[in-house]
C-alpha cells in the first residue's frame, strides 16, 4: 500500500505495539506513525521514535533525519519535533558507536593476522588468478580457505582476548569480494543486500554463532497453502543486538508475502537456538547439505508408507478412493470426519500426483497435516496459555487464521495470542464476556475486537462458531459433550449408510456413480 504521510505524537494509550521491536509503546511515549492508503481506508502503523525501530526513508530523504523532519513534520508541535530529533540522534549515535566498536575489533585482529603473514585467500587478486587458471567453479573449497594455522589463530585470539572462532572468521572472510560474500550468504539462506561491511559482519556472525533458522511461528510462509510463489528462502527474522556479542538480542519476525498479500507475524523472543543446520562456506558443503535435507525429507515422508501400495487395475473410482481413505486414516492423515468430503479432498490430490498411491499419500500428509501434528499444536497452544483451559478457544482462532485471507488472517492470530495471555479462565463466573473484552473501556484487551469478542461468546454459548463453519468448513464435533458426540456420530453413521445404500442401487447419474465419478475426479 502506498505511504501517504507520517504522524508524530505521544501515545494516547499503552495498547499500541511497535512494528520494529514488537514491544508495547507506553502511554505518553513518543511514537511515529506511517499512514498507508489501500484505496478504501487509511491505516497507520506505529514505531518507537528511535533509529533502531524507525528508519528514515531512503526515497526522497536519502535517510537524512533533518530532511525528513523538514518534509514531514512542518505542522507538528516544535517540542515533539525536538524530542524526536534528540531521541533519533541519540539512538543513531549509539548504533554508530556499536558499529565502530566492531570495526575497531575487526581492524585490530586483521593487523595482528597480517603480522603473522596470514590472510584470507577469498577475494584477493592472487585468489582470482588461481581460480581462473585452475578452472575451479565459483565457491569451491580452495577459494574460501585460509593459510592461517590453528596455532596462529589461538595465539592471536589470546593476545586480543577474543574467541578463536572469531579470529578464524575474520581471517577467512575479511578480504573476500562482495560476490563471494553474497554467495556464502545465499548458501546459508541469509539476506544478501547491504554494503560490503554489512555483508562481512553478517557472514562472520553466522560463522561464529551458527545459521539463523526460519521463524518458529510462521516458517517464512514455507508451509502456507495459499502461497503462489516460492519466495526467497532467506530468514524473515531480524535481531536488535543485545550488545553482549553473543549472537543474541531481540528477535522479531516481519512476516512474509505469499504472492497475494503480506502475512504479518508477531513472533518475539530474547533467545533463539542457532546452528542446528551447519554453516556452509563451500559449494561441496552446500551440495552435501541439499543431499542431507532431501534424504531427511524422504525418510520423514516415508514413515508409515511401507505397505500403502495396492493394485488399482481392477478397481473402479469409488473403490480406489475408499481404499485411499482407509490408508490415509490408517497413517493418521487429518481428514474431514465426513467420508464424502474426505474422498473429494483425496481425489484432487490423487489426480495431481498422476494417480500414484504413495505420492498421493505423501502429498496429502504434507498438505492436510496429521492428527499427531494437530495434537502437538494443541499441546503447544495449551503450554502458551496462562490458563490452559483457554487453549481450545485459542486453537480455534489459530485454525481460522490458517483458512482466512487478507487482514483476517492477522486479526484471528492476534485474537488467539490475546486469548493465550488472558490471566483468567474465559467464561468463568464473574469474568468479562467476549463482547466486553472487545469493546468495553474497562475490560478491553488488545488484539480482541468487537466482532471477535462476539464470536468468543457464541462459542461459549453454543460450542461452535457458525461463521467459521460456513466460511472455512471448520468442524466443532469434538467440542460437544460425550452424550452429544455419541448422538451426532450415530446420526452421521446413519447418513453415511444411507449414502452408501444409494450409491449401491443408483444408476450412475448421482454422487458415487461411474458417470459422476468420471466428471468429478477426472478419472
Amino acid at each position: 500500500m502506498p505511504i501517504v504521510g507520517y504522524v508524530l505524537e505521544k501515545a494516547k494509550t499503552g495498547r499500541s505495539s511497535c512494528k520494529g521491536c514488537k514491544e508495547k509503546i507506553p502511554k505518553g511515549a513518543l511514537r511515529v506513525g506511517t499512514e498507508s492508503d489501500n484505496g478504501e481506508y487509511t491505516m497507520c502503523s506505529w514505531r518507537c521514535a528511535n533509529a533502531a525501530c524507525f528508519k528514515i526513508p531512503k526515497k526522497n530523504y536519502k535517510k537524512d533525519v533533518e530532511a525528513f523532519i523538514a518534509g514531514e513534520f512542518q505542522n507538528v508541535d516544535e517540542e515533539l519535533v525536538e524530542e524526536f530529533r534528540a531521541s533519533f540522534q541519540k539512538s543513531a549515535a549509539e548504533k554508530e558507536e556499536h558499529d565502530n566498536g566492531l570495526k575497531r575489533t575487526f581492524n585490530e585482529i586483521s593487523a595482528a593476522l597480517a603480522n603473522v603473514g596470514s590472510s584470507s585467500d577469498g577475494g584477493s587478486s592472487s585468489s582470482k588468478k588461481a581460480k581462473k587458471s585452475s578452472g575451479k567453479k565459483k565457491g569451491s573449497s580452495s577459494s574460501f580457505s585460509t593459510t592461517l594455522s590453528q596455532a596462529d589463530i589461538e595465539r592471536v585470539a589470546k593476545e586480543k582476548g577474543m574467541s578463536p572462532k572469531l579470529v578464524e572468521a575474520i581471517a577467512l572472510y575479511g578480504k573476500m569480494t562482495t560476490s563471494d560474500l553474497k554467495q556464502i550468504l545465499k548458501w546459508n539462506y541469509l539476506v544478501q543486500s547491504g554494503k560490503k561491511e554489512e555483508l562481512v559482519s553478517r557472514v562472520i556472525d553466522g560463522h561464529v554463532f551458527g545459521t539463523i533458522p526460519r521463524c518458529p511461528e510462521c516458517h517464512g510462509g514455507e508451509d502456507d497453502p495459499e502461497r503462489s510463489t516460492t519466495g526467497r528462502k532467506s530468514t524473515t527474522l531480524t535481531c536488535i543486538p543485545s550488545g553482549k556479542n553473543d549472537g543474541q538480542g531481540k528477535w522479531t519476525c516481519k512476516g512474509y508475502h505469499n504472492g497475494h498479500y503480506r502475512v504479518t507475524c508477531n513472533f518475539v523472543t530474547d533467545h533463539l537456538e542457532r546452528g542446528e543446520v551447519p554453516w556452509v562456506r563451500t559449494v561441496e558443503q552446500y551440495e552435501e547439505l541439499l543431499q542431507n535435507q532431501a534424504a531427511k525429507e524422504k525418510i520423514e515422508n516415508s514413515k508409515g508408507m511401507e505397505n500403502v501400495e495396492f493394485d488399482t487395475s481392477n478397481m473402479d473410482q469409488r473403490a480406489v478412493l475408499d481404499s485411499l481413505l482407509e490408508k490415509a486414516r490408517g497413517i493418521g492423515i487429518k481428514l474431514s470426519s465426513n467420508d464424502g468430503d474426505a474422498r473429494i479432498a483425496l481425489a484432487g490430490i490423487y489426480n495431481a500426483n498422476d494417480k500414484n498411491i504413495t505420492d498421493t499419500l505423501v502429498a496429502a500428509k504434507k498438505e492436510l497435516g496429521t492428527v499427531e501434528e494437530e495434537k502437538k499444536q494443541a499441546e503447544k497452544a495449551a503450554a502458551a496459555c496462562k490458563c490452559p483451559e483457554n487453549a481450545k478457544l485459542a486453537g480455534i482462532f489459530l485454525e481460522a487464521s490458517t483458512h482466512a485471507g487478507g487482514f483476517k488472517k492477522a486479526a484471528y492470530k492476534k485474537v488467539a495470542y490475546a486469548i493465550q495471555n488472558l490471566d483468567f479462565i474465559f467464561g468463568s463466573e464473574g469474568t468479562a464476556t467476549g463482547k466486553q473484552l472487545g469493546s468495553s473501556k474497562k475490560h478491553k484487551v488488545d488484539g480482541i475486537g468487537k466482532s471477535s469478542g462476539l464470536k468468543m461468546d457464541e462459542y461459549l454459548q453454543d460450542g461452535k462458531i457458525q461463521r467459521f463453519i460456513e466460511e472455512y468448513g471448520m468442524s466443532f464435533d469434538d467440542d460437544d459433550d460425550e452424550d452429544d458426540t455419541t448422538t451426532t456420530t450415530t446420526t452421521n453413521d446413519n447418513n453415511n449408510n444411507n449414502n452408501n445404500s444409494a450409491y449401491d442401487t443408483y444408476d450412475g447419474s448421482g454422487y458415487g456413480g461411474s458417470g459422476y465419478g468420471d466428471d468429478a475426479y477426472g478419472m
